[in-house]
């Protein structure tokens, strides 16, 4: 690595939106979307990656809903 670590710019965050199921980011379309910002993953890795997004996006969420209880 380049020690610069991974971002993505906030206007290709809005493919983890979910309204619906068909709205739900896929392996393949992550893989995809990685591969055009320089990362290589496979579909497994990309799985992995988007179930850990979504876990950790689940904890910010409850922790924010905690705060304001």
């Amino acid at each position: 690595g380049n020690g610069q670590g991974f971002h993505l710019p906030l206007q290709h965050y809005d493919h983890l939106s979910i309204k619906n199921e068909q709205d739900i980011l896929k392996p393949e379309k992550a893989v995809e979307i990685l591969q055009k910002h320089g990362l290589e993953v496979t579909t497994e890795q990309a799985g992995l990656i988007l179930e850990f997004l979504r876990k950790l996006a689940d904890i910010a969420v409850t922790q924010y809903l905690r705060k304001w209880k």
